[in-house]
């Protein structure tokens, strides 16, 4: 924890982090200009670290918004100095940061079979629980037999709705008793009505 008089220091110590990326200048700077010991540089690190990583959590576009102005300011000094090499690379710093460039094939290829991969995993939980066969079965094959399954089923299912038109197409004809035709009437009751 940090007391109140370790406050100015550890907003110091953010500053440097910031500015400098690189943590033994900061770990010296830190015991050469604040007078700490090398404990409590270290802890005052580690403080400032996670402060910073909550704060780029906390509001990810101010950071690429101050990113973006350190490298105008990067891409400017070397304007100034006439150094192409460093401009160039600045600014292609910051295009790669602000996404403006076309995904590469790989990149798009390994996200696109990671995706497949995990639908076919999804689409094997689906089926694992129909034991349709054994779980070392290839995904194809249990897809291959669910829709043999499935076909099966709509045949049955076709049969029983075949005989039960069948069936219900006797009784729809009437039957004819005697010159009486009985009819079916809402509600369920028979009519009889004479020809």
């Amino acid at each position: 924890m940090t007391d109140k008089k370790e406050l100015p220091n550890l907003h110091k110590v953010i500053l440097l982090l910031v500015t400098s990326r690189d943590k033994e200048h900061v770990r010296k700077t830190c015991c050469d200009k604040l007078n700490l010991t090398a404990e409590q540089t270290d802890e005052l690190i580690d403080q400032a670290e996670s402060k910073i990583v909550l704060a780029a959590d906390y509001d990810r576009k101010a950071l690429i918004g101050e990113a973006v102005i350190r490298y105008d300011d990067c891409y400017n000094l070397a304007r100034k100095k006439q150094c192409v090499r460093d401009g160039i690379a600045a600014e292609d710093k910051k295009c790669k940061l602000l996404g403006l460039y076309p995904e590469s094939k790989e990149a798009h290829d390994a996200g696109q079979e990671q995706e497949n991969n995990e639908e076919l995993e999804q689409i094997r939980s689906y089926l694992l629980p129909l034991e349709l066969a054994k779980k070392e079965t290839p995904t194809v094959e249990l897809v291959r037999l669910a829709v043999i399954k499935l076909q099966n089923a709509d045949k049955q299912k076709h049969n029983r709705l075949s005989k039960e038109e069948t069936r219900l197409g006797a009784s729809k004809r009437g039957k004819v008793e005697s010159g009486t035709r009985h009819l079916p009437a809402a509600g369920g009751k028979k009519l009889e009505k004479k020809k």
